[in-house]
């Protein structure tokens, strides 16, 4: 609520804290299914540029960085995963930009590897997942985003599955009844072969 009242107050400030305004917008309509805070914040700042001058050093990273960032975000509330995570790919190697430490940029990142996880583009999050295991080798967010990717992959293999015709779907229970009585752990591998 306090996002909103600074954008109906003005908005528009700097493009690094129009994206955490918009996380927390964003935050906000997941949980609330309202995203006039996001929409306004956009609205804002396709205003803010058409009133700005050509020379002017926000407005470049307004247009550049800034809205894109926003419009990103707005995508991910509204479930549009895979424009979101697209569109945070093109902008990920050049948010350095706007300034900020490399712990607060690293939310687009997350941001991105959660809606390409989210999308279904397994590959993409695993890719970003991957770097970021390589930069930070001990993280323990980065174990635990692994598994959540994991279970990710899993739900939608499981969501997949209830989609396909019925006897395939007696056939992958009865490749599970024979894991759970052997014993074995590779239920999701055995599932989605």
């Amino acid at each position: 609520d306090w996002w909103q009242s600074q954008i109906e107050e003005g908005g528009g400030y700097y493009a690094f804290n129009d994206f955490h305004a918009a996380i927390a917008l964003a935050q906000r309509a997941l949980t609330t299914g309202d995203r006039s805070g996001l929409e306004a914040l956009v609205a804002r700042l396709e205003a803010e540029l058409k009133e700005s001058g050509p020379a002017s050093g926000r407005r470049l990273v307004t247009e550049v960085i800034g809205l894109p960032l926003v419009r990103a975000m707005l995508d991910y509330a509204s479930g549009s995963f895979s424009e979101c995570a697209q569109a945070l790919v093109a902008l990920r190697d050049t948010a350095q930009q706007f300034g900020g430490s490399h712990a607060q940029r690293d939310l687009i990142t997350l941001t991105l590897m959660d809606a390409a996880a989210r999308s279904g583009d397994r590959s993409l999050a695993a890719h970003y997942l991957n770097e970021r295991e390589v930069m930070k080798p001990a993280s323990a967010l980065s174990t635990r985003l692994r598994e959540r990717h994991s279970a990710l992959a899993f739900y939608e293999q499981e969501k997949n599955a209830a989609q396909r015709p019925r006897f395939f779907r007696r056939s992958v229970s009865a490749v599970r009844r024979v894991d759970s009585v052997n014993g074995a752990s590779t239920q999701s591998t055995r599932a989605s072969a």
